[in-house]
């Protein structure tokens, strides 16, 4: 039986802009993947969840299923310490190791095995994965039909903040089932093809594994995964490794507060930015603007009083007297001038230039 998906559903969460497809340049084939959008305003439902990576042929066909998106501890609800299954009746989860690469797609070129990353056929990390794989000697008669293999690429080029020295090879992750239901088990495969796997860890709580962590440089180990036996997988990143990530960002309350100025959106910001640092960011966003409305809304009324008075000399004395901040604010809005009243507004919001802090995570 074959597994397909709904095209029309993908197709409309393209015209909505949640969803990026990329159409392989030689094969029937196209790549799905969420927009940086669609993680920011975290508008994830069954398909955005499901394209972090999706191949597709024209029929609907699935070719490739790799891990749909999965989420922080305590980012969403499902991944929430509360809200974790049980493990009395479900069982302990495992932990494994989370590389600081970048996921690899198994998918067939005909009968040549080839990788791609998650939103790419042909991006720099898959060229290299697949070339790697064929030196190898790999072809798809390799690998279990009707399963996607899940790597992870990491060689010198491939370095986001963890240096793993001169390691270049595909780390297995794991091997899912493309009805989306079951997998292998991903060790044993890894064994018998002779690839590097992601290290299983003997957790049982996670406290421990959070603490164990703590042992570690943000730039010695990114963090874990936590899967259960439903398939829910939720990961677990050291404090450090997020701190140093976002140091190299360099993202700031004052780059927001830049782009809100000029009008502009925040998606070269957003796509940037790891995603642990969208709540710091839509916090800044919601901050500024409140606080911008809350100050224009004061000069308005400022505004409108002092107009009835009969002199300027009149007129700049009530302005001082009641909103002296932002009194060029003011005296724009009294000649007419909405855009300047806007851009003093926004002037007198400006923040310090402060990286933000690793405990807004």
């Amino acid at each position: 039986m074959k597994n397909t998906i709904n095209i029309n559903e993908l197709n409309a969460r393209i015209a909505s802009g949640r969803i990026k497809a990329t159409r392989h340049p030689d094969l029937d084939l196209t790549i799905y993947n969420y927009t940086k959008r669609t993680q920011y305003d975290s508008l994830w439902d069954e398909y955005t969840k499901m394209c972090r990576g999706l191949i597709l042929d024209s029929d609907g066909e699935i070719v490739a299923r790799p891990f749909k998106k999965f989420f922080n501890l305590n980012e969403v609800p499902e991944t929430k310490i509360e809200n974790l299954p049980n493990r009395k009746r479900l069982g302990y989860p495992t932990f494994s190791e989370k590389y600081d690469g970048v996921l690899g797609i198994l998918y067939p070129e005909k009968k040549l095995s080839a990788i791609s990353t998650r939103g790419a056929f042909k991006s720099e990390y898959a060229v290299w994965a697949t070339d790697w794989i064929r030196k190898k000697g790999f072809s798809m008669d390799d690998f279990w039909e009707g399963y996607t293999y899940c790597f992870e690429i990491v060689y010198p080029g491939s370095k986001i903040v963890i240096d793993y020295g001169e390691r270049s090879e595909l780390i297995l992750l794991a091997v899912l089932n493309n009805n989306g239901k079951d997998e292998l088990d991903y060790i044993r495969e890894a064994q018998q093809l002779g690839f590097s796997y992601a290290e299983e860890f003997p957790f049982t709580e996670i406290d421990d594994a959070i603490n164990w962590l703590k042992d570690f440089k943000g730039d010695e180990r990114e963090g874990l995964v936590m899967k259960y036996d439903t398939g829910l997988r939720v990961k677990i990143k050291s404090d450090d490794y997020r701190r140093i990530h976002k140091i190299l960002t360099g993202l700031s309350a004052r780059d927001i507060w830049e782009s809100l100025k000029a009008g502009q959106s925040l998606d070269l910001i957003i796509a940037i930015a790891p995603d642990e640092m969208y709540d710091s960011i839509r916090s800044c966003e919601k901050d500024l603007t409140t606080a911008k409305d809350a100050l224009m809304t004061k000069a308005q009324g400022v505004a409108q009083e002092a107009s009835s008075l009969t002199t300027r000399r009149e007129q700049a004395e009530y302005i001082l007297n009641h909103a002296k901040p932002i009194s060029g604010a003011v005296f724009a809005l009294i000649d007419g001038d909405g855009k300047k009243a806007t851009q003093l507004i926004w002037q007198a919001l400006k923040p310090d230039f402060e990286l933000f802090k690793s405990s807004e995570f």
